[in-house]
């Protein structure tokens, strides 16, 4: 019988913390760091989170489209064998449906929920759940997002491999499915050609056709970040964060310098925003940096001799931009900033909690963002949602639950506010901050979520799969409503 304890994880790369809510087992557990993307080992005999994964050795030949089954898990509590073809969505093969065995590791039979910690009681909104299957080089915990392409198909990095869902009403079939050599720390971004990138931890930028083929030869960019995911711009051109420090620009040939677009001596650990020609993005030197993309080289339009642009500590969380362009920011100070396009800070709010996910913004001017709070005593956690007045700085409402929210929020249409706690539960709450409904799903939901438009949100989980929910929006709202601002992960003032 495992129990459920509060563990503090220390990364032995980066010495970054990780708290929460975990299972103890008998035997030792891989762990990525969220912050540096490395696996770590905890000690035997002390925790694990609540999840099964798979670890085997990494495929011998060269990132390829891979046709194997898939399970995908739909409400009717089957477990579905897909067998994935490169043809279009309307061409795919309809999946059949086979009894579960009894001994069958990923059963489909959904866990107990537990009692909502808030809102209406749980009405089994899961639509469906998709899990990679096991034999792939890692099934690892999602803090990412997934991107929506012009098909309305999900475009997934899960672990090792990104694939491109169709999405049902009670399930999803599989239209590709593509392998690197490395786990995808970031999401997945559609560039203006349609074409798909993704960063993998050894080092290498993929660019995808909309059928999961290379649409060219990976381009060596060096590891990727925990936080950081490429971006791309009008040009199509792709923006990377490397390891060693400042910025890579990537053109739309796959081309790229030996020398750093950018050189700069700090990581820029953070998913930052492009408005126009300049790149606005956090770094661990504690200031938000505004770097002209259209110069030869790189140069920051910020004077830091001057101070322009800094906050209290590292910034990780990925950055917002509001109706007026100012950039908002969450800085590991715990204080929320808001600065104007030359860098002066116009607010700064303290947010009385560690702010792990990131700010998302409504069109009427109000910042959401998930904090991790301290619980009912001392040796508890939980979580508050707040909402927060663009202008002014000024606290707007706060939901209370009773974990921690790491999740980044999302902002559907119908005025309703989605979001994931390290409990395992999805909840909804107006933009005004009324409590709607709260779904448990089984496994802590850490990551960025997204909107079909069949009237679903999707999240991933710690266990390394997704998991969709009947909602009442159809699609995502206008001003920031999302990580990366936009359904394909693309800035909303380049689309």
């Amino acid at each position: 019988m495992s129990s459920l304890i509060s563990l503090t994880f220390s990364c032995s790369v980066c010495s970054y913390e990780i708290r929460g809510e975990y299972e103890a087992e008998d035997f030792d557990y891989p762990v990525f760091c969220p912050k540096c993307g490395r696996q770590n080992q905890l000690p035997a005999r002390t925790a694990m989170p609540t999840v099964q994964t798979t670890v085997v050795e990494p495929p011998a030949q060269q990132p390829q489209v891979v046709h194997k089954d898939v399970l995908v898990e739909t409400s009717s509590n089957a477990v579905v064998a897909v067998a994935p073809s490169l043809a279009q969505a309307g061409q795919l093969d309809k999946p059949s449906t086979v009894e579960p065995s009894p001994n069958q590791a990923t059963s489909s039979a959904p866990p107990q929920p537990s009692k909502p910690s808030m809102g209406a009681p749980s009405l089994n909104r899961i639509a469906w759940r998709f899990r990679p299957v096991a034999g792939t080089k890692q099934i690892v915990p999602l803090r990412n997002c997934v991107a929506i392409d012009g098909l309305n198909r999900i475009i997934a990095a899960l672990g090792t491999e990104v694939y491109a869902l169709v999405p049902g009403a009670t399930g999803c079939e599989v239209a590709w499915r593509f392998a690197t050599a490395d786990h995808i720390p970031g999401s997945p971004v559609i560039g203006p050609s349609g074409s798909i990138y993704v960063h993998s931890g050894d080092g290498l930028l993929h660019a995808l056709n909309a059928d999961g083929l290379s649409a060219r030869s990976p381009t060596k960019v060096g590891p990727a970040l925990g936080w950081a995911t490429p971006l791309v711009d009008d040009a199509d051109r792709v923006w990377i964060s490397p390891a060693t420090g400042g910025l890579v620009r990537v053109d739309e040939s796959g081309q790229t310098t030996a020398r750093p677009f950018w050189r700069h001596p700090s990581r820029l650990d953070c998913t930052g925003a492009i408005l126009g020609h300049v790149l606005y993005i956090g770094a661990e030197d504690q200031y938000v940096h505004a770097v002209d993309l259209n110069a030869q080289r790189g140069r920051d339009l910020w004077n830091q001799q001057q101070k322009v642009g800094l906050t209290g500590w590292y910034i990780n969380s990925a950055i917002a931009v509001d109706g007026d362009s100012r950039i908002i920011a969450a800085s590991r100070d715990d204080t929320l900033y808001a600065l104007e396009l030359d860098g002066s800070v116009v607010w700064s709010r303290p947010l009385n909690g560690r702010a792990i996910g990131s700010p998302v913004i409504t069109d009427a001017g109000t910042i959401i963002i998930g904090l991790t709070t301290q619980g009912r005593n001392s040796e508890s956690l939980a979580g508050r949602l707040i909402g927060v007045h663009c202008n002014s700085g000024q606290l707007a409402w706060s939901v209370e639950v009773d974990a921690p929210i790491e999740s980044t929020p999302l902002i559907g249409d119908a005025g309703e506010v989605y979001f994931g706690d390290n409990a395992g539960r999805i909840h909804a709450v107006t933009i005004q901050g009324r409590r709607l409904w709260s779904e448990q799903v089984g496994s802590a939901v850490r990551s960025a979520g997204t909107i079909l438009p069949i009237g679903q949100i999707v999240f991933g989980t710690d266990e390394g799969s997704l998991v969709s929910l009947r909602c009442t929006s159809q699609s995502i709202a206008g001003g920031w409503p999302k990580l990366l601002g936009s359904s394909s992960n693309r800035c909303p003032m380049l689309e």
